[in-house]
């Protein structure tokens, strides 16, 4: 056997490298183990190194961040859920539609084209199967193929200063509800085929509608008044006005950030100066009450939704970008994850609770749209 090329005491890369054309003619294994040792070492340091770069820049989603599935473009969008579909309304990229029954997230366009092929920008929509209503800013789409083909339902009403919300009962999809940025509102029983026309609210601006599922034709609504005051109303029978609230006549109102009804509540929550407080009903919304809670004074709501399941779940978006939820009817609340990484900026716009995969979908003002697995955090 010829004898080894180094000795441990002299082993350094200059005498491993002269020796590598030697060593594997014998079989003295401490001298390989010992040529392999000096070789692996810097390399491992490498790897462990370069892993560590990776994951400053690439941090891996945690237990308690909701992942993001998309970003828009500056793009002002509205969404609807129904499932296993995302819709997303943006003024810039059109109609969009996420699969969310699959991990991929599935992105599909859907043109809305006018009679010369041109795509018209979609600022509203509803959707239930494969029927979907759109607002463009002066026109209502229908389409009863699940999106590939439209037609304009105005049929004879006329719109001059554009469309501000639209809304479907969840009970009977059929009914809709849009509200004009000229101060009308139009209700129509049978999918736009014909519109009661005309109900007007004696407000400028409004935000968003919602119908009460357990009442039916009970409808609310939420904008700024001609004063620049924050109000609240409903319609009742599908198109009678009935109450509205604002500053006159509900003083501790200053802002409201979304309604949300049980079987015999609505509950609304408030910016109120400085801090954010939840209200109840118990008589269809004639009178109010504040809840006593343990929400922190400077915890902002953004946004809040019941859980479609669960009775006395709810979940809020909180401008701190958090996700907290409350098991017991708005009474104490945990976090549940977080949204963003931007919290100087970016708030939450919407968010959803999905029953069938129990997910979380929050929307934001920056245009990002993130999902949160509640079975699997």
């Amino acid at each position: 056997m010829s004898s080894p090329c180094v000795t441990k005491e002299d082993l350094t890369m200059p005498k491993i490298i002269e020796c590598v054309p030697n060593f594997s003619e014998g079989r003295d294994m401490n001298i390989i183990k010992q040529i392999t040792d000096v070789i692996m070492k810097p390399l491992y340091l490498f790897l462990i190194i370069l892993l560590f770069i990776i994951g400053c820049f690439n941090p891996p989603v945690t237990q308690d961040q909701a992942i993001k599935i998309l970003d828009l473009d500056g793009s002002d969008y509205e969404t609807d859920l129904d499932y296993p579909y995302l819709y997303i309304a943006a003024r810039t990229e059109g109609l969009l539609r996420i699969d969310l029954s699959n991990s991929n997230y599935t992105i599909e366009n859907l043109p809305l084209l006018d009679l010369f092929e041109n795509v018209i920008p979609v600022e509203y929509i509803s959707a239930s199967g494969n029927d979907i209503v759109a607002l463009s800013s002066d026109d209502i789409w229908h389409s009863s193929d699940n999106g590939y083909t439209w037609e304009n339902i105005n049929h004879g009403i006329s719109i001059p200063y554009g469309l501000t919300a639209l809304s479907r009962s969840p009970v009977e999809s059929e009914k809709l509800f849009v509200i004009s940025q000229g101060d009308s509102m139009y209700y129509s029983p049978d999918n736009g085929e014909h519109w009661q026309a005309g109900i007007y609210a004696g407000h400028s601006s409004y935000y968003n509608s919602y119908w009460n599922p357990y009442i039916d034709g009970d409808i609310w609504f939420n904008g700024l008044g001609q004063l620049g005051w924050p109000f609240f109303g409903c319609v009742e029978n599908h198109g009678q006005l009935s109450k509205v609230f604002d500053q006159a006549n509900l003083p501790e109102i200053n802002n409201c950030s979304g309604m949300v009804f049980s079987q015999n509540r609505i509950y609304i929550s408030n910016l109120l100066q400085t801090k954010s407080r939840f209200y109840y009903s118990e008589d269809g919304g004639s009178s109010w009450s504040e809840m006593e809670q343990t929400l922190d004074d400077s915890t902002y709501i953004d946004y809040f939704i019941k859980d479609q399941l669960a009775s006395g779940t709810f979940y809020l978006a909180t401008s701190d970008d958090n996700i907290l939820i409350s098991s017991d009817t708005l009474k104490t609340f945990n976090k549940v994850c977080e949204f963003s990484n931007n919290t100087d900026d970016d708030f939450a716009y919407k968010l959803y609770h999905e029953s069938i995969n129990n997910f979380l979908i929050i929307t934001t003002t920056q245009n990002n749209f993130y999902l949160y697995n509640l079975n699997e955090n």
